[in-house]
């Protein structure tokens, strides 16, 4: 299959992304259906046994700050992966857990950390494989959490009925390992993003400071401890060649130069270019750049942005994580509980694709604000 953004593959992409996360947020939401089981099993207070549910919805929204380091580190695929594995580690330890709080750890730390690496290693696939069609892809892919919701917490209710909790986490064990496979099978990057270039952060952590500012303002002879030649070739890869710096004098000495590339998975190397050209087959992955890079937050509307989705993310789980309980505090029968899952699902789904729709020819920013004004007013008459 030739591998081309917006081809058939960038839509394999879309479909394994909206698999994953079909998976991930799928199993997150569905908790709200375990919730009152456990509360049962354990007889441990309201807040107690939820602790497990807020220490997980920390963790996967709080890990973001080391998403970029992670990602240079290990690359995609092999991130996703590993989250996959890990999702399915704590699912399966939650099956046997016998205390609340062996319950947390493994709920809210092990599961909580492999959602998040799922999370962070899916969510840019569709970014980096859509140009024409990217709000309709990532409105595909995203509208796998809603089927998750739809279609795992009525699956999770007649497990529980019929087998008891336990079995419904094994159950997201073997789901979990699905996603392992699936990414790393299928996540890599388009051409167009494998050469540093395409990412300034990614080049900056390959090629330095000193070579990010010889970039930027071209070749200065008069400082032999920095890159003599920066070059940018048609497919978005940055070079730099003979490097005077400590770390490349060795390979200088001996007429060999480096070059900066992300390869397919997404890992940032340093390689050693032969005097023939030739890359040493020996790639070394360099080091993990800043672990939190500030330069964003000179920006006064990534700044409104990130405070928006931090108040967002406060609260957005909140609702899906006791709402079986509130209804069945109120008369409603386990099903008829576990079925106000499935409708949120439903209309997640729905709304997922037509704003991804909508979103290639109406006004971006104002179709989040009044996605957000819509939610928020939705909620208020819960209280």
């Amino acid at each position: 299959m030739v591998r081309e953004q917006d081809g058939r593959f960038a839509w394999l992409i879309c479909f394994a992304t909206c698999l994953v996360l079909f998976v991930t947020l799928g199993q997150v939401y569905a908790f709200a259906v375990f919730y009152p089981e456990i509360l049962n099993e354990f007889n441990r207070s309201a807040g107690l046994t939820g602790l497990m549910f807020g220490v997980a919805t920390f963790v996967i929204n709080g890990g973001g700050i080391f998403s970029g380091m992670l990602i240079q580190k290990v690359g995609y695929a092999r991130l996703g992966c590993l989250g996959g594995t890990l999702v399915g580690l704590g699912s399966l330890l939650c099956s046997f857990s016998q205390d609340i709080w062996m319950l947390t750890g493994c709920y809210g730390v092990i599961l909580g950390v492999g959602s998040y690496m799922n999370m962070a290693a899916a969510l840019p696939m569709v970014n980096m494989w859509f140009i024409k069609r990217r709000s309709l892809a990532a409105g595909i892919s995203m509208s796998g959490s809603g089927a998750g919701m739809m279609i795992l917490a009525p699956t999770s209710q007649a497990i529980i009925d019929a087998y008891g909790w336990r079995t419904g986490f094994r159950l997201f064990a073997v789901l979990g390992l699905v996603t392992a496979a699936v990414a790393y099978f299928t996540y890599s990057l388009p051409e167009s993003h494998r050469g540093a270039a395409s990412d300034s952060r990614v080049t900056e952590d390959c090629l330095g400071d000193s070579g990010m500012e010889m970039a930027a303002r071209g070749v200065d002879k008069s400082e032999p401890d920095k890159v003599d030649e920066i070059r940018i070739d048609d497919a978005g890869e940055a070079e730099g060649r003979q490097l005077e710096s400590t770390s490349h004098k060795n390979a200088q000495d001996q007429g060999i130069s480096t070059k900066a590339v992300v390869s397919e998975s997404g890992e940032c190397s340093q390689v050693a270019q032969q005097p023939g050209g030739t890359d040493d087959s020996q790639d070394k992955t360099s080091d993990a750049g800043p672990l939190f890079d500030t330069l964003l937050f000179k920006d006064p509307v990534f700044r409104v942005l990130a405070a928006s989705f931090l108040l967002v993310s406060l609260g957005y789980f909140v609702p899906f994580a006791h709402t079986v309980k509130l209804a069945e505090d109120h008369g409603f029968s386990d099903a008829d509980s576990s079925l106000l899952i499935t409708i949120m699902g439903v209309a997640n789904t729905v709304g997922r694709l037509v704003a991804g729709k909508l979103g290639d020819s109406l006004d971006r920013p104002r179709l989040f604000a009044v996605s957000m004004v819509v939610g928020g007013a939705g909620l208020m008459p819960l209280g």
